[in-house]
């Protein structure tokens, strides 16, 4: 690809610049263009492949990253109307993508097609303002809060047909999505009463700021509760931050790099400072660590945006070097079931490894197979769209497919929305692999009496 750059790089003009532009911190958006030479790993069907989950749901040509990353070189070449920036139907070429963020680590060239696509979807934004659905799916945040505010409420409209009518009429939510049920209070609520929103930098054992993000904070209150439970065994000393807030994630990937930026500052805020007190920043969601390592240094030229990424894991990879130390006891309980674990894209794109799968491997009795079958296919707040459910079913079907089998018992994945796909018409639970590693260490021994009944049932389910 480098030759093609030097060879045509005077010929590609400048693309309309946004008010407020992604940074591109290795090299330039249009240096990202150029690379591209077409060759069509984009197009593989390979299992052990993750590019591109689009193209593999529709086998669209219009879907894959090097059709994507051509419109822009022919805009900025000359060749199409440079109109066409800021508008519907550039906008609606870029929703082909999902943000899987797979492009950068399996394009031969490198190209990164998800930020790319963002400023795409950023520059329709600033000429047309969010449409209803992308106001409603940016603000994800604000409805999960009001889900354990008001459960009882929040369960009664969105388990009734009328009310889940009415939701993907205003706001594209897809009547079809099987969604968990809202529970009382969130996790942040529950930690204030423990006393884990106050940091103690002076205790013993390692520093962990745990950042819990939206789905485990206001509906897998149990994730959170055996993350905290897992690390306080192996002796880590524990701080969850009162003031978190969510990710940013489903506000980026819609373009709405404002919303975006003030969640990224509001988290900044507090996990810099718990970085400076010498506490680790972990996730137990993915995509949370994605975001705080590898957008938030694209959103903002915060320093403590470059200070948060390079003091950010996963938890699964934190708890491994614990392991490694000798400081997290080997599970002990014995689990007989024979579990199908996915890697979330997110953590694929992280370049960790499978850290979850490596820890449920050591529970005695687990049988654990890696279904390596690409993409889920739900892709965040992609799947859930009314628009993309077919779609994203169809993108995962080779995943569920396995999950279905007699011989398979339960799923794991560390990925809030993948475990809905992995649960959406398919009776069996998907968990978090730090709720096995839980039940392996002793914990939730509740869950251990339910691990290979039914799971429950989801609103409208």
């Amino acid at each position: 690809p480098i030759p093609i750059v030097r060879e045509i790089r005077g010929k590609l003009g400048s693309l309309p610049l946004l008010e407020a532009p992604l940074r591109w911190p290795d090299r330039s958006r249009d240096e990202h263009i150029l690379a591209c030479n077409g060759c069509g790993e984009c197009r593989s069907l390979e299992p052990s492949l993750r590019m591109c989950p689009a193209f593999r749901g529709s086998h669209a040509e219009a879907a894959t990253p090097r059709a994507l990353t051509n419109l822009l070189r022919q805009i900025g070449a000359g060749t199409l109307d440079a109109k066409l920036w800021g508008t519907e139907e550039l906008k609606n070429a870029a929703n082909l993508c999902v943000h899987c963020h797979l492009c950068e680590s399996e394009c031969p060239a490198g190209v990164d097609v998800s930020s790319l696509m963002l400023e795409v979807k950023a520059a329709h934004v600033e000429r047309h303002g969010l449409s209803a659905t992308d106001w409603g799916f940016a603000r994800v945040e604000v409805w999960s809060s009001l889900a354990s505010k008001y459960p009882v409420l929040w369960n009664a409209v969105m388990g009734s047909r009328g009310g889940r009518a009415l939701v993907e009429r205003f706001f594209g939510l897809s009547r079809h999505r099987r969604l968990p049920r809202a529970r009382r209070f969130s996790f942040l609520n529950r930690a204030e009463r423990l006393g884990l929103t106050i940091p103690k930098p002076r205790e013993s054992g390692p520093r962990v700021a745990y950042f819990v993000d939206v789905f485990a904070n206001d509906f897998d209150q149990e994730l959170a509760e055996t993350v905290v439970g897992v690390l306080r065994l192996a002796g880590v000393n524990v701080y969850v931050p009162r003031k978190q807030r969510g990710c940013g994630m489903p506000a980026l990937v819609a373009g709405d790099l404002e919303h975006a930026r003030e969640l990224a500052s509001a988290n900044l805020l507090v996990l810099g400072e718990a970085v400076r007190d010498g506490f680790v920043v972990v996730c137990s969601e993915p995509t949370a660590a994605l975001m705080l390592r590898r957008e938030y240094p694209k959103l903002t030229d915060d320093l403590d945006a470059g200070l948060v990424a390079q003091n950010t894991m996963d938890v699964g990879q934190y708890l491994l070097g614990l392991l490694a130390r000798g400081q997290l006891p080997k599970p002990e309980v014995t689990l007989n079931a024979r579990v199908g674990y996915h890697q979330p894209c997110h953590l694929r794109a992280l370049d960790i490894g499978s850290p979850g799968l490596d820890l449920i491997r050591m529970i005695p009795g687990l049988d654990v197979e890696f279904i390596d079958r690409g993409c889920s296919g739900i892709a965040g707040t992609f799947g859930l769209a009314k628009g993309n459910f077919r779609a994203s079913l169809r993108s995962g079907r080779d995943l569920r497919r396995r999950l279905r089998d007699h011989d398979i018992d339960l799923g794991s994945t560390e990925c809030g929305t993948c475990r809905l796909q992995m649960e959406q018409g398919i009776p069996k639970r998907t968990l978090h692999p730090v709720k096995l590693l839980g039940l392996g260490l002793g914990l939730n021994p509740s869950l251990r009496q339910t691990l290979k009944q039914p799971k429950e049932k989801s609103i409208t389910e």
